[in-house]
């Protein structure tokens, strides 16, 4: 999908996600998982491609629903923008089980996690949380009895003061 906005629209809207994103701590992070392998290589790579995250949908820049999909029983372990979400479904609740932890040293404000189901609904977000260095915080999402064979995650943020 395009943009429609104009290239030097663009280019501000881009720089002010920037700003925004390195002044809450999380704008200098690299994507790694606790594998080392293939999806932090590929969070990475959608980090590149959409942009700094900013507010709510539509702020994040093309991609930000993407991703790429896991299978049922697999364990979603990946950092983002300075948020480490690890995740898996827990088949007894029927829900996605977990932890958003900041891998900066400085806060990264309104960390908010969504899971989206192939062929499915997205969850979520979760709460809005401002998450100091080192802090984590739990997230469950349920799937609402939804029927799925894979789904993918993320966290999201916003500038610290945009609430």
């Amino acid at each position: 999908m395009r943009s429609t906005l104009p290239l030097p629209a663009m280019a501000i809207i881009m720089a002010l996600a920037l700003v925004g994103v390195s002044a809450c701590g999380g704008g200098s992070e690299e994507a790694a998982d606790s594998g080392g392998g293939e999806q932090a290589e590929r969070m990475e790579a959608g980090e590149q491609a959409e942009g700094e995250e900013g507010g709510e949908h539509g702020e994040g820049g093309e991609g930000e629903e993407g991703g790429e999909y896991i299978a049922r029983a697999d364990t979603w372990d990946a950092t983002r923008r300075g948020v480490r979400l690890t995740l898996a479904f827990d088949e007894e609740s029927g829900a996605f089980v977990g932890a958003a932890e900041n891998t900066t040293e400085g806060t990264i404000c309104a960390v908010r996690v969504e899971v989206h189901l192939a062929g499915g609904p997205e969850l979520g977000p979760t709460e809005r949380r401002d998450l100091g260095p080192a802090e984590s915080t739990a997230v469950e999402l349920s799937a609402g009895g939804e029927d799925f064979e894979s789904w993918t995650a993320h966290p999201e943020s916003s500038a610290c003061g945009d609430g």
